[in-house]
């Protein structure tokens, strides 16, 4: 459950007995989900715990006290929980990376973006846009440590045995990047129905198509750190793409459900409460961003 500034915080009561961990990446309608999910009051209430950029906001304080995000596990895992006992977390890579860090005695904000700064290293360096699929490579051999990641997965088994995964992705990666690159340019990463019809002031947009390659590579390579993550430990998750929450959410999210073994029968799903911000500028990027793949790869 929500109040304004986040989850309403439990600070006592019983650990859970299950958790699950929703996998994910920016823009893949994550926070669409986790609402869903939080409001059900039956499936936990999956916010980002382990974003390192959340840690001093009042409603991670409010929850960890003097602790960080490893010594307040704990406390994390009753605020995560709903009272039959499920515990549920959303972690997108960036957040693994700093609990990683944590674990191996690293500031978490410094590990936060340094694969971004690292691509932008590649563009600066070449007139040629570096291939996705290249880049990403690149970056699983720099930035993917085994041995941490292997690490923060025995933490949280320690903590609870039985977890569940998740993975939700988005067919369209160019469109993934560009909503992504719009919403750091704008700062909106999620937008209220009833906001929808408000008058708000119209950033001013520039297309980019440099900072746009350099998010489609970044994710990119997300996707592969949690496809590894899964066959490091012989995961098998629930995997979701954000065009099927789109185009069938009540069932989407029923499976879900299913996976999480949460008895639904009777539970209305709720639409959504966000709105879809991708438009007409949204459209005509991706179309430019294409020719620019198109025009590097026969260059």
């Amino acid at each position: 459950m929500f109040d304004q500034d986040g989850p309403l915080v439990k600070s006592d009561g019983p650990l859970p007995v299950r958790g699950y961990i929703l996998c994910s990446i920016e823009r893949t309608g994550s926070s669409m989900l986790t609402r869903t999910l939080s409001q059900s009051r039956c499936a936990g209430n999956p916010l980002e715990y382990f974003n390192p950029t959340a840690q001093d906001r009042p409603w991670m304080r409010e929850i960890l006290g003097d602790c960080d995000m490893i010594s307040g596990l704990p406390a994390i895992l009753r605020a995560g929980s709903t009272s039959n006992g499920t515990f549920g977390v959303k972690i997108h890579w960036n957040h693994m990376r700093s609990l990683c860090a944590l674990l191996d005695g690293r500031h978490p904000e410094t590990q936060r973006l340094a694969p971004l700064g690292v691509l932008k290293a590649m563009r600066s360096h070449s007139r040629r846009l570096p291939q996705v699929a290249a880049a990403r490579d690149a970056l699983i051999e720099q930035f993917f440590d085994i041995k941490a990641a292997s690490a923060a997965h025995t933490l949280l088994q320690r903590h609870i045995a039985n977890w569940r995964f998740i993975l939700l992705t988005r067919e369209d990666r160019v469109a993934r990047a560009i909503s992504h690159y719009r919403a750091r340019l704008s700062g909106v990463w999620w937008q209220a129905q009833a906001a929808s019809g408000a008058s708000a002031p119209e950033p001013d947009y520039e297309f980019s198509g440099g900072d746009i390659h350099d998010l489609h590579c970044l994710g990119s390579f997300h996707e592969a750190c949690w496809q590894r993550y899964f066959q490091q430990h012989a995961i098998v998750p629930l995997q979701i793409t954000y065009e099927e929450l789109v185009s069938d959410y009540g069932r989407t999210v029923r499976r879900v459900y299913d996976h999480l073994e949460v008895p639904h029968e009777g539970l209305t799903v709720p639409q959504p409460e966000s709105v879809r911000q991708a438009d007409a500028i949204s459209e005509a990027w991706a179309l430019r961003y294409r020719q620019l793949l198109a025009a590097d790869a026969t260059g």
